[in-house]
């Protein structure tokens, strides 16, 4: 039997009256609420607690004093509890009814937030994170564990560095202690930046260094007063030469950008000065004649010489002097030094003794035998500045010459000396002067003369010696002279006088002239003979021959063709191809001769074929369909092409010797070849299309998304069986592989197999199919690092040696080029940063700051970021310590 109803009156507990608690929260919070019973009540266990919430729509029965709920909506909302009797379904009537009011207040909006995720943030930018009214909240930036501002308003400066590449986290709390965070990432172009010194010596080679900028940033130069070669802008790395081949003040300007945004930049300037050094002696010259020789220094570009040192140097000589130095041949090297920049040269000048060889030719002339005693000596092609003198020996005679000629030598011993005007050089050389009795005549090759304007005799002296100049007179049969021809070609004698029976040639030579009586019969050339053509045009030959043929005449032709001579004698000449003919008709008896050249086309009879390919049925790519001839006739053909026969007449655009067809129907092609000459020649050629290859549509029923480091996520069905062709190929087009010819892909975990892969199969008709799928690697990236290292000094002292490094230890499923690592001291200073995850695969950091300095024994916190090789795979992270061990 259940207890009696009865009513709970307030003040009855002797712990006081009941009441209910809860404090008002933040959107997407729990509110909890809390029951006290008083004393009275709580041992009243045969009670369970009525609540209701909010509105009253929810409702819930529960034993428990207290109780939570959640709600997404910024409001007002009143809350009550009541008793139920465990013996009677109805309630108590509690009066009153505990009620309490609690208020939802509303989270910071997301229009508000003035920084999303990525902005790219310059140097010396105001960042506001809360763009609303900021009265009464409370905002702090939080970077690596560390609390850097607080305000709705951070300048990005040198005070306030962001990294590139830097997560900031960013939280806001309103007045009503609602709070709100979010993690961005900033970037911005940090410098750490300086030029070296400012003084340069001329000549050197130097770079301007920029220290301590991240590597992830690019660079930008330009130099002002440069020379004209240089650019406006170039890009760099931090390093960029100084121009020191011209001394002059300028100014170099180095901008460094954001790599993703050129126009986030920070530019510094630095005023450069160089210096000019002296250039080289003006005699690094051999001592002529083995005497002394002045080096000098001239060219000083605008530097004063009492500020330079000169320090002469050699085997036998330590000297410190002026600008000049009178030298004795031997090496020696000249430093120079600048006493006001210290800018400092050195020269190396030989000096070496020398012979004197000058460079002239020496021609001797002997006496013409013509009774007169005399004789020439020629000195030709002298260097300048030099002075010839001949001494007869036998009485010391003295020679002067005139111009470059000694005339009227006698027979005897001579000695040619050879000075050097002002040089007090000198040598000689010892020439024997002979008699030369040999008889001096003219021969020719022939005694005929041809008026046809032909060159027919050809004078040469017997003895030795050119002609040099050639006169000619001509007399008729009884003596009497008909006209004299001075200075006539030498190369090219033509007798154009018809009443001539003999010649005289008057021809000299050096100092010489020589006499030749020649009997002259003149004759005429070859007359009333041509080339004729006759023959069919298209047979492939034709007779060429010569008119009123005498047997009187011989005949020469010469046939050129693909650059090839012949000869054949005779009048009539049988041309199988298109040449150029040349005929030299020769009189038997006078030996005179006539010339006659033509152009001779032979119109060989084509014979043509066509080349081409079969089609696929269903293809869109087009076929070639190619006349094939000699290659004789090819520039001289002229195509037309017809779709059928040629009664149905259906002509095609011209396209020349090759026609490209893309249509898939069974078709004839017909194409007529047509010579310019007029002959003709037709061929045809049939295309029929060929069955289409096939490809079994639920060949890709596998899944080709799949983890080759985890054989459980390989699909069962991991065949690809595309049907059954005469000839398979599958291939890797990303890894460039061929992977099977089998009829079937059999998936593994083999690496070769990721990317993207193509099959190619022909029928039994050799006629192509092709598909292309993607399997893709979705595995999580790993890497492993060790927690401690000894670099150099420990150990063997080999950094290479693995555990002298901090690197990788183990990676997989990494994209190297999404991989960047951060090492920072117990300070939280960042002293290592790099995103060429090969290098520091292989490199690693060696326990040195960005300056090269060891750092101390202790840990040291590391931040790795990297991604998976899948395509828009999240960022990964991985925090950590490694101990560093001296």
């Amino acid at each position: 039997m259940g207890l009696p109803s009865f009513v709970l009156q307030a003040g009855q507990g002797s712990g006081g009256d009941p009441s209910l608690e809860a404090e008002d929260v933040c959107l997407g919070d729990s509110a909890v609420f809390n029951l006290n019973m008083g004393e009275y009540y709580t041992s009243a266990g045969n009670f369970t607690l009525l609540w209701e919430f909010g509105d009253g729509n929810t409702q819930r029965q529960d034993t428990t004093t207290e109780a939570t709920h959640l709600y997404a909506e910024a409001d007002t909302y009143i809350y009550k509890v009541d008793w139920k009797n465990h013996c009677s379904a109805a309630p108590f009537s509690f009066n009153p009814v505990l009620t309490d009011t609690i208020t939802v207040n509303p989270a910071i909006p997301d229009d508000q937030w003035g920084v999303s995720d990525g902005e790219k943030v310059c140097q010396d930018t105001e960042l506001t994170a809360f763009t609303g009214d900021a009265t009464g909240y409370t905002i702090t930036w939080t970077n690596r564990g560390t609390v850097v501002h607080e305000g709705n308003v951070i300048q990005v400066d040198t005070e306030n560095p962001v990294f590139h590449n830097e997560f900031f986290l960013i939280q806001v709390e309103d007045p009503n202690g609602c709070l709100a965070e979010r993690e961005v990432l900033l970037t911005t172009p940090l410098v750490d930046a300086g030029f070296p010194d400012s003084t340069y010596c001329q000549n050197t080679e130097d770079v301007i260094l920029s220290s301590g900028a991240s590597s992830l940033l690019s660079y930008q130069w330009a130099v002002e007063n440069a020379p004209t070669n240089s650019p406006a802008y170039s890009p760099g790395t931090n390093t960029f030469p100084v121009e020191t081949d011209t001394p002059g003040d300028f100014v170099y300007y180095m901008q460094v950008q954001d790599p993703d945004d050129a126009t986030c930049f920070v530019e510094i300037s630095a005023d450069i000065k160089v210096v000019g050094v002296i250039d080289g002696p003006t005699l690094p010259l051999s001592a002529a004649c083995g005497a002394t020789t002045a080096i000098k220094f001239e060219n000083n570009k605008g530097i004063e010489f009492d500020r330079l040192t000169f320090n002469w140097n050699s085997p036998d000589v330590v000297a410190t002097g002026d600008f000049e130095y009178e030298a004795e041949p031997g090496a020696y090297n000249v430093n120079v030094i600048d006493n006001l920049y210290k800018c400092e040269v050195n020269f190396n000048v030989p000096i070496e003794a020398t012979d004197f060889k000058p460079d002239y030719d020496t021609e001797i002339f002997d006496k013409c035998n013509t009774g007169s005693n005399f004789g020439i000596i020629r000195i030709s092609n002298p260097d300048a500045g030099l002075q010839f003198t001949l001494i007869r020996e036998e009485d010391g005679t003295e020679i002067t010459p005139n111009g470059l000629d000694f005339n009227n030598i006698t027979p005897g011993n001579y000695t040619l000396q050879i000075e050097q005007n002002g040089g007090g050089c000198e040598t000689s050389e010892a020439l024997v002067f002979e008699e030369n009795s040999t008889e001096f005549s003219l021969s020719t090759d022939n005694l005929m003369a041809c008026l046809d304007g032909t060159p027919n005799i050809t004078l040469s002296p017997i003895g030795g010696g050119t002609i040099d100049q050639l006169d000619i007179e001509y007399y008729t049969a009884n003596g009497s002279i008909l006209e004299r021809q001075e200075d006539v070609n030498i190369n090219s004698i033509i007798v154009d006088n018809e009443e001539a029976a003999s010649a005289t040639f008057f021809a000299t030579t050096g100092v010489c002239t020589f006499e030749k009586t020649i009997p002259i019969n003149v004759a005429s050339a070859p007359e009333d003979f041509e080339i004729d053509q006759s023959g069919d045009r298209c047979d492939g030959e034709v007779t060429v021959f010569v008119v009123d043929a005498d047997l009187a005449f011989d005949y020469n032709w010469a046939i050129t063709s693909a650059g090839v001579s012949t000869t054949n004698n005779g009048p009539n000449y049988l041309a199988t191809k298109s040449s150029n003919f040349v005929i030299t008709v020769t009189d038997k008896q006078t030996q005179c001769q006539s010339t006659l050249a033509d152009e001779v086309e032979v119109a060989k009879q084509i014979g043509i074929a066509l080349t081409g390919e079969t089609i696929c049925e269903g293809t869109e790519s087009p076929i070639n369909i190619a006349s094939t001839t000699a290659p004789d006739f090819t520039e001289d053909l002229l195509y037309q092409w017809y779709q059928g026969s040629l009664e149905d007449n259906n002509v095609l655009p011209d396209a020349g010797a090759t026609l490209s067809y893309g249509g898939a129907d069974s078709v004839i092609f017909v194409v007529a070849t047509a010579q310019l000459s007029g002959c003709q020649d037709t061929a045809s050629f049939n295309i029929q299309p060929l069955p289409a290859t096939i490809i079994n549509p639920n060949v890709l029923g596998v899944n080709p998304a799949y983890c080759f480091f985890d054989e459980d996520q390989i699909p069962e069905d991991s065949v690809i069986y595309p049907g059954q062709f005469l000839s398979y190929e599958w291939v890797n087009l990303d890894q460039d592989i061929f992977l099977s010819d089998e009829s079937a892909l059999e998936l593994s975990d083999d690496e070769a197999l990721i990317g993207t892969i193509k099959g190619t199969f022909n029928n039994a008709f050799n006629c192509p199919a092709e598909m292309i799928f993607n399997i893709i690697n979705q595995c999580k990236p790993t890497v492993v690092f060790p927690n401690a290292f000894a670099p150099r000094g420990s150990f063997n002292g080999n950094r290479a040696e693995r555990g002298n490094i901090f690197s990788v230890e183990y990676a997989q499923n990494l994209d190297p080029n999404r991989f960047i690592i951060e090492i920072y001291n117990r300070w939280g200073e960042k002293i290592f940063q790099t995103e060429d995850y090969e290098t520091f695969k292989d490199e690693g950091w060696d326990g040195t700051d960005r300056g090269g300095r060891e750092m101390p024994a202790g840990a040291y916190s590391y931040v790795a970021r990297f991604g998976s090789i899948t395509e828009n795979s999240p960022i990964e992270e991985v925090r950590g310590s490694v101990l560093l061990i001296r």
